[in-house]
């Protein structure tokens, strides 16, 4: 570009700038004060966050549990003083870790402790419904069976196809 051009532009850019009256300055610095105290106000109240309930820092120590045995199978006698509700799947290995805890609590408490279990076969252990369902008609066999079943499936946890069920 020539230097008669440029410099045309830039009488032309000065000349716009000096459109802005002293008013208009007046106005716009007026509408930055109101925007940078609205701006203030909300950062000195933080990020505005939905209300959460409070969450109870553990289980009430006053309060009474209770889940319908229903059919389920038990262990131990019906008037123990506390009931265990083990809500489990044969083929979950975390599972599996539960049995040497809940023989010691049978062996140390005896007939104060009663034993319920809950059949949870997850979707993704493609196995624990067949086993579950296996458990199921051992128990119906013979009294006691469901139990050593039980026991079985979780010693031989990675045999559980349909021929290791029957």
């Amino acid at each position: 570009m020539s230097l008669a051009r440029n410099a045309g532009l830039l009488l032309v850019a000065v000349g716009m700038v000096g459109c802005v009256t002293q008013h208009d300055l007046k106005e716009i610095k007026e509408n930055q004060k109101t925007i940078i105290s609205k701006l203030e106000a909300i950062e000195k109240k933080g990020p505005a966050q939905p209300a959460r309930p409070q969450r109870p820092r553990g289980p009430d120590p006053k309060a009474v549990y209770s889940m319908a045995v229903g059919e389920s199978y038990t262990k131990g006698p019906k008037d123990a003083w506390v009931t265990l509700v083990e809500i489990s799947a044969f083929q979950c290995p975390f599972c599996k870790r539960v049995g040497p805890t809940m023989a010691q609590i049978e062996e140390t408490y005896g007939a104060d402790v009663r034993v319920v279990w809950k059949h949870n076969p997850l979707s993704f252990h493609k196995r624990a419904m067949p086993a579950a369902m296996g458990a199921e008609c051992a128990g119906e066999q013979s009294e006691g069976m469901f139990w050593k079943y039980h026991d079985a499936l979780f010693e031989n946890q990675r045999q559980l196809e349909d021929p290791d069920l029957e």
